[in-house]
C-alpha cells in the first residue's frame, strides 16, 4: 500500500487524516500505541502515528482470528508489525452484550439502524498486545484465543 500524500503531509490526528481522505461522518475512534482506528458507517481505516502526527498506512492491517458463537461474530485485527490489535464485536440484531477481557480493555457500542425497526449492535477496542493467554468475557461465558479460528 503506498499513499502519495506520506511524502507531503502528516496529520494532526487520525479525525484530520480520515476527513481527508474519506470525508465521512465518523462514528469513533479508537488510539492503540502505534495505531488508531477510525470507524464510520462507511469504512473502517487504521492509522498510523509518526513523528509530529498520523499517516496513511503503508502496510495492510489484517484480520488475525475470528470467532463465532449463537450469532455473535467476534474478529480481531492487528496492524502488521505492531503490536496493536483491535476486536470487533457483531452482536446482531438489537442485542446488547455484557463484554470485558483479560486486557482490561475499553469497549464502546455502536448502533448502526433503525433499519426496518432493527438496530445492528458492534462493538469495538483496542485489546493492545494479543497472544494465546487472550480471554474475552461475553455475557458472562469466557472464550481463549486458542477457540478462534486463527487466519
Amino acid at each position: 500500500m503506498f499513499y502519495i500524500e506520506n511524502l507531503f503531509y502528516t496529520f494532526a490526528s487520525p479525525k484530520n487524516a480520515f476527513e481527508y481522505e474519506y470525508g465521512y461522518e465518523i462514528n469513533e475512534i479508537i488510539e492503540g500505541t502505534e495505531t488508531a482506528i477510525v470507524l464510520a458507517d462507511e469504512t473502517t481505516q487504521i492509522y498510523v502515528k509518526s513523528e509530529g502526527g498520523w499517516k496513511f498506512p503503508t502496510k495492510k492491517y489484517i484480520k488475525y482470528a475470528s470467532y463465532e458463537t449463537e450469532g455473535i461474530i467476534s474478529i480481531v485485527y492487528g496492524y502488521e508489525s505492531t503490536d496493536d490489535n483491535y476486536i470487533c464485536i457483531s452482536a446482531g440484531i438489537n442485542n446488547e452484550l455484557n463484554l470485558s477481557d483479560n486486557n482490561n480493555s475499553t469497549f464502546i457500542c455502536h448502533k448502526d439502524g433503525p433499519f426496518n425497526g432493527k438496530t445492528i449492535v458492534e462493538y469495538y477496542a483496542y485489546i493492545g498486545r494479543m497472544d494465546e493467554d487472550y480471554v474475552i468475557t461475553i455475557n458472562e461465558v469466557e472464550y481463549k484465543l486458542s477457540e478462534f479460528e486463527v487466519e
